[in-house]
């Protein structure tokens, strides 16, 4: 974050104790006490031992006031031996959840975070102000969700070739900028096999794929649908329709687009530890 970015946030030297209220990839209800790691006027990051997924809706209550609001999860920025580190926002700016005075925002400060910023659905492109809790979520995942005038409903955003004079003119969708991919971490080897495989998420229900590679550890893939850089989602590979098949929980490692226009190719890595778990789901 920017310097001023910093001063329009807080790190919290007096720990707030909050309770999250929200919905695992599974679909599991949970309940966590944690403490903000920093807090701000339009949100806060987080961390939870719970995993979550991008722009689901969470309900937070700061235990000392009582105060409780709804919130909008912006995206994962890391993962430690904590927790899952969240960037979260407020869905009524209004809301003082914190009960403190948070300097109020220049102008000079608004334009300063403006990202030129395209839609990924429909190409259409603006010059979005993004808070600092939207700012370290774009840039490490590389793409961020905003509600988008022209297809009436929320999508990717990616950042826009160019410079903010040519908002207006037709141009080609530019690859996400920032991070597509966490740090290479892999220990088995990749073999080039082509099978057919599901991935399975809230967002995009069951989306069935062909597999780029596979190993021990994971896969690749590609797809048409757009899932964010850390979503956590259910994969089964190889899979059969009609059969027993075996579900596995698995993070989006990383995210390239496809040449053309023509989606986007993917790796998935098994989550393992605390995360493992396996579900049998008869097709």
């Amino acid at each position: 974050m920017s310097n001023e970015e910093l001063r329009r946030t807080e790190k919290v030297s007096t720990p707030i104790r909050i309770q999250v209220v929200g919905t695992d990839p599974l679909g599991s209800s949970f309940v966590e006490e944690t403490v903000p790691l920093a807090l701000g006027r339009e949100g806060a990051r987080i961390v939870l031992r719970h995993s979550l997924t991008g722009d689901q809706e969470i309900t937070v209550r700061n235990l000392e006031s009582g105060a409780e609001t709804d919130m909008r999860v912006l995206g994962q920025i890391k993962a430690t031996p904590e927790g899952y580190h969240y960037a979260v926002e407020l869905l009524d700016p209004a809301v003082n959840i914190w009960g403190i005075d948070f300097p109020l925002t220049s102008e000079s400060e608004k334009v300063a975070t403006k990202i030129l910023l395209e839609c990924v659905r429909c190409q259409g492109r603006s010059l979005v102000p993004l808070h600092p809790f939207a700012r370290e979520t774009f840039e490490v995942q590389g793409t961020i969700t905003l509600p988008c005038p022209t297809c009436r409903d929320r999508t990717f955003w990616k950042r826009a070739a160019g410079k903010a004079e040519t908002v207006q003119g037709p141009e080609r969708p530019a690859a996400p900028s920032g991070p597509t991919s966490y740090p290479e971490m892999r220990r088995n080897k990749r073999l080039p096999l082509h099978l057919k495989a599901c991935i399975r998420s809230k967002a995009h229900g069951d989306d069935l794929v062909p597999t780029s590679n596979i190993s021990k550890g994971g896969f690749g893939f590609e797809s048409g649908k757009l899932y964010a850089l850390g979503t956590v989602v259910e994969v089964c590979a190889p899979y059969s329709p009609g059969t027993v098949n075996i579900f596995s929980p698995a993070r989006i490692a990383s995210v390239k687009p496809l040449p053309n226009e023509a989606g986007f190719s993917y790796g998935v890595a098994y989550l393992r530890g605390k995360d493992k778990g396996k579900i049998v789901v008869s097709g």
